[in-house]
């Protein structure tokens, strides 16, 4: 299993980069039993009381250190940050990191915004496929609903943005292309939540793509994935 030496070069970097005053690994990577391929690395880190933690350029310098970030999620708080993270190699960490302040991701644009809901869908994404790998049916459809609603929020902002008002008394009977996602093929149970979750991948390649942002197309990575994931 990759976790074991992906957790003491991650546990390496950390110490290193952070000041960390003590690194503890947590869940499954303690016990070689219970892990599989679609394990994460669960860790706890603890900051100098007078540490501030920067997520985000924590976030730059992983994908500098690391392989290329496939989605993460970041959850800040006062004194701490769960930071939840797959790469394109699908390597997962969860990092819960204590210090004595957050400095929290800025969103500062209608782009910063957008970026954040992008990189939680695609890290979802991953926990589609692990959730299909451990047969678990019903958190995985739950999972991929969940990013087509995604995707038709990501075209609210839009629209929003292009209106300057998120009031709207009449809509524009505007096409929502993810919605024929939701019209399934043949197939038992996981394909269909796999043809939903490749829809939504798409739906929301083109979404950004339209948005003219400085993002690159990740269907092709989620394919490559579920493909090490043998699903």
């Amino acid at each position: 299993m990759w976790q074991i030496r992906a957790a003491q070069d991650m546990k390496k970097f950390l110490s290193q980069f952070l000041n960390a005053e003590k690194i503890v690994l947590k869940g499954s990577v303690l016990d070689s039993n219970l892990l599989d391929i679609y394990s994460d690395v669960d860790m706890e880190i603890h900051l100098p009381e007078s540490a501030e933690l920067d997520i985000t350029m924590l976030i730059a310098e992983l994908c500098q250190q690391f392989n290329p970030i496939f989605g993460y999620e970041a959850h800040c708080h006062d004194d701490c940050a769960v930071l939840r993270i797959c790469f394109e190699n699908g390597q997962r960490f969860d990092l819960t990191i204590f210090c004595g302040s957050v400095k929290k991701i800025d969103i500062n644009s209608f782009a910063d915004g957008i970026d954040v809901m992008v990189n939680q869908f695609w890290f979802t994404a991953s926990m589609v496929l692990t959730k299909l790998g451990r047969k678990d049916y019903l958190i995985a459809s739950h999972l991929a609903l969940g990013l087509c609603q995604t995707v038709i929020v990501i075209q609210m902002m839009l629209r929003d943005n292009e209106k300057c008002t998120n009031i709207h008394r009449f809509g524009g009977a505007e096409d929502v292309p993810v919605l024929e996602s939701l019209v399934l093929g043949e197939g038992g149970t996981k394909e269909k939540i796999l043809s939903l979750l490749f829809h939504a991948a798409k739906h929301m390649d083109e979404v950004c793509i339209l948005l003219g942002l400085r993002y690159a197309a990740k269907s092709d990575v989620l394919e490559n994935l579920r493909k090490l994931f043998i699903i």
